[in-house]
């Protein structure tokens, strides 16, 4: 499967809180930024290009945005080694707790802890899994959590990236640079304490060179729409992929 996320935007702002939840049966579909203003990022899955295009059509005519902007592609590394039955039991017992005890994870699905250890270090070093933060910036307090979208020029090098860093740092959160460079664009959230400080940054991070043009999307709200992987998950328990 690969991954990719696209820019809609929606006018009318009451539609779009109905629409976000309208959105859930989309298979695949994984979540959902929502941005103050007519923005929102949709992030989803898929099996192959015609998979892509179905579903793109698809949200287009729910959204009623039919010129949507690519965000980034989401390019998995290569499956060196098939997982066990008990390899997938693993994640699905830390899927929701990625940093509990592993011997608490080990009782739960009745592996010993050896066992466990051995197989959780092979998968991480295989890149059998990832472990990453699930933030609803909506929920921070006294803080207003924001999205740089920076596109690039096409001489732009890494040195771009580390200079737009730099200067997000002491609002840093995270950033994503995706594989295909063709896009010409990566994100970076941040956090602000006023509008005005978000402005203050884009302006900044607009003339670094190699920078063309930076948006400010400033969010409202995440939605997440994984559980269907739980489903997946559990096919390959009962029946693993070789």
């Amino acid at each position: 499967m690969e991954g990719s996320a696209y820019l809609f935007r929606s006018d009318d702002e009451d539609r779009k809180v109905r629409l976000i939840q309208e959105l859930e049966p989309i298979e695949g579909l994984l979540e959902v930024h929502n941005f103050i203003g007519p923005e929102m990022c949709v992030d989803l899955s898929y099996r192959s290009v015609s998979d892509l295009d179905s579903k793109l059509r698809r949200l287009c005519k729910l959204i009623g945005d039919d010129t949507p902007i690519q965000f980034y592609e989401r390019h998995m590394p290569e499956v060196s080694r098939p997982l066990s039955k008990d390899d997938w039991r693993i994640l699905k017992s830390l899927r929701y707790r990625a940093r509990r005890p592993l011997r608490e994870a080990a009782e739960e699905i009745g592996v010993n802890l050896k066992t466990f250890r051995r197989r959780f270090e092979r998968m991480a070093q295989d890149g059998s899994f990832f472990i990453a933060p699930a933030l609803d910036p909506s929920k921070a307090p006294g803080l207003v959590l924001f999205e740089l979208l920076v596109y690039t020029t096409p001489d732009a090098d890494r040195t771009t990236i580390q200079r737009v860093l730099s200067i997000t740092d002491d609002h840093y959160v995270y950033h994503y640079v995706p594989s295909m460079q063709r896009l010409g664009n990566f994100d970076s959230l941040a956090f602000a304490q006023s509008t005005g400080e978000i402005e203050e940054l884009r302006q900044q991070v607009r003339y670094v060179p190699g920078v063309a043009k930076v948006s400010a999307l400033v969010f409202r709200g995440w939605n997440d729409y994984t559980k269907w992987i739980d489903s997946a998950i559990d096919v390959e328990i009962e029946n693993p992929t070789t």
